[in-house]
């Protein structure tokens, strides 16, 4: 028997493994659904980023075992000192092992996966899933999975030396990086798990290389190692380790780090499930809180507030029965509206029929109303929807926050409110040179402009297209989502251009009509001064801001926003702000101090206020430094 046919032998109960893995996910399409219902969009971690990290931490497991036997056992069981007796350099014994794991991984959950994936998509008569099987795709998915392999075998290799000390110190130093990423974004590349993230730009994928590039340095560092450690082991060496690992104090050890591995996990896992989310808000005692019912609503809310709650609940079942007719839902089952909280980011917020509402609203019974309306469409069009609007919400997120916002003021009689978004609208679309693809991408959108233009630009957006196609069109374009032979793969425009299709309409004509919309909303950034900062970090612990006005006339009083944040990953709460009153071109100064994870690199934007009380115009999200 040949070496590598030695090695591969050794891998069996790997082998073993994946296969049966392999065959109850191919069984599960024939017991416990129909063939024809796959979809590979389903398993691709590059379509569904939410599966990108799972996948590359049972890729990663998968390596370590496969690591963990080849030296190890041969150390356990003494065969090690035939192999070394053998008229082969130590070094290729090595590297045929390293081989031998990583090819077997490659063949067995990248190369075998693909006609897996190309039968199933067989399967169905219609062949739209068929079409949708982007081979482009899945090639860089697998090229992405092998490189993966390559990587996580070579630090399994040096793992494995440790044993059971290598495993269990890997998987504290992974919640280490897990802990830490989560308030230093920019620790994240460190983790291997981050290396299936990727960005779209349209229907690019963008896969980032340069963290690629230094996890491959990092491996061939940890496998340049691990051949020395390994390579070093002699006879005398094999046998120190072959008592060691049977010792009672390795027994020990190993035991108590084992113990203090899975007492930590548990932590994390109880801090993440109890640590509070950026949509969380102060506890409200259940004794506290006062419910009222209507027919379809349920009004929790406190006590204080009851003489607004009962005006607003008076008028809810008329509104709803407005938002589901404006948009041709069928009559729902029970949605609770929760008043008892304050202060949240956004007024509202909506999940599966529940609506949560900041109760500071209820001070203007015009803008409650509003609000409500807003946060009832987002439940109606999710529902309409089937869940597409969250499954696909880089794409349709200003799509979904300007559909809400439609509603609400097509109900509503807030007309000064909508002129004076769709204002600030065509500053922003002026500014900042948008162009329509930029909508279909929440991700790109969001780490370069200000979050708030979804609702403005969206509202915009859903008015142009029920001008170019109908006043159902939005109605329409949300049950096309649901179809249930909608392409899966589809991105960007692409995906749109579909959805606008099935529906009846036209992404070119709803995206012309828009930009006319836009020039029709009044003028520019004629009325705007360019507000620029000059930004100094004197080491000292302190940024300062030099901020002044460009085309600002003589003697034009201005207000000026300075928002600061770490990264895009900031949420709305991590956003440091500042106001400051400009006057003509004369600079003022602003300190800020740093309190950023990251250091004296950070990312800030300047907004003028054009029209008193409305959203200031902001800049681009520029880095400190440059580009980043």
């Amino acid at each position: 028997m040949t070496l590598l046919g030695k090695e591969l032998r050794e891998l069996t109960p790997l082998v073993a493994a994946i296969v049966v893995i392999n065959l109850v996910a191919i069984a599960e399409y024939f017991a416990l659904a129909s063939p024809d219902e796959f979809r590979w969009a389903d398993r691709s971690f590059l379509l569904d980023q939410s599966l990108a990290e799972l996948a590359a931490v049972w890729t990663i497991a998968f390596a370590i075992f496969a690591a963990y036997l080849t030296y190890p056992r041969e150390h356990d069981e003494r065969t090690i000192e035939f192999l070394h007796s053998l008229p082969i350099s130590r070094m290729r014994v090595f590297l045929t092992k390293y081989l031998a794991a990583s090819g077997t991984l490659i063949v067995l959950l990248t190369l075998l996966w693909i006609p897996i994936v190309w039968g199933l998509q067989r399967f169905d008569p219609n062949s739209v899933t068929a079409g949708q099987l982007r081979w482009g795709l899945l090639l860089t998915e697998a090229t992405m999975e092998s490189a993966m392999i390559l990587i996580a075998v070579a630090y399994g290799m040096l793992i494995a030396y440790f044993r059971m000390f290598g495993v269990l110190g890997a998987i504290l130093l992974w919640l280490a990086l897990e802990t830490l990423s989560a308030r230093d974004a920019s620790l994240a590349s460190l983790d291997p798990a981050s290396l299936y993230l990727v960005e779209y730009d349209g229907e690019d994928v963008i896969v980032p290389w340069d963290r690629w590039a230094g996890h491959g340095v990092a491996a061939a560092l940890a496998l340049a190692l691990a051949a020395r450690l390994w390579n070093q082991a002699g006879e005398r060496r094999s046998r120190v380790l072959h008592r060691l690992v049977r010792s009672a104090v390795y027994r020990t050890a190993t035991t108590a780090l084992a113990v203090s591995t899975v007492l930590l996990m548990a932590m994390a896992v109880l801090i993440g499930a109890q640590g509070p989310s950026e949509d969380a808000g102060h506890e409200v005692d259940e004794a506290e809180v006062q419910v009222l019912r209507t027919e379809h609503l349920e009004f929790r809310y406190l006590l204080e507030h009851e003489a607004e709650v009962t005006a607003l609940a008076g008028e809810a079942d008329a509104r709803y029965a407005q938002v589901r007719s404006t948009l041709g839902a069928p009559e729902p089952a029970t949605i609770v509206v929760d008043l008892t909280q304050p202060g949240f980011d956004h007024l509202g917020l909506a999940s599966w029929k529940r609506v949560r509402i900041d109760f500071s609203v209820l001070d203007e019974p015009e803008l409650a109303r509003h609000v409500l309306d807003h946060e009832l469409a987002h439940v109606v069009a999710s529902s309409l929807s089937d869940g597409r609007l969250a499954d696909r919400r880089l794409a349709t997120m200003v799509f979904n926050e300007g559909l809400a916002e439609w509603v609400a003021y097509e109900l509503g009689a807030r007309p000064a409110s909508r002129a004076a978004q769709r204002r600030l609208a065509r500053r922003a679309w002026d500014r900042l040179d948008l162009e329509p693809a930029e909508l279909i991408d929440a991700a790109g959108f969001l780490a370069r402009f200000d979050e708030y233009l979804v609702y403005p630009l969206g509202e915009s957006w859903v008015s142009a297209m029920v001008e170019a196609c109908g006043t159902d069109a939005p109605g329409r374009a949300l049950r096309a989502m649901a179809r249930p032979d909608a392409p899966e793969t589809l991105v960007g425009a692409a995906y749109w251009r579909d959805t606008l299709q099935a529906s009846e309409c036209d992404l070119d004509a709803v995206n012309a009509r828009f930009e006319a919309r836009l020039i029709a909303a009044g003028s520019g950034t004629g009325d705007a001064p360019v507000p620029v900062a000059t930004v100094t970090v004197p080491g000292n612990g302190e940024a300062v801001f030099r901020i002044r006005l460009l085309d600002a006339a003589p003697n034009a009083s201005h207000t000026v926003w300075l928002r600061a944040r770490d990264s895009e990953r900031a949420t709305a709460r991590e956003v440091r702000t500042r106001r400051v009153r400009l006057v003509g071109k004369e600079p003022q100064i602003v300190v800020l101090a740093l309190e950023f994870a990251s250091g004296e690199r950070f990312q800030y934007q300047l907004g003028v206020e054009v029209e008193p009380g409305e959203r200031p115009l902001y800049t681009r999200w520029t880095w400190t430094g440059g580009a980043r």
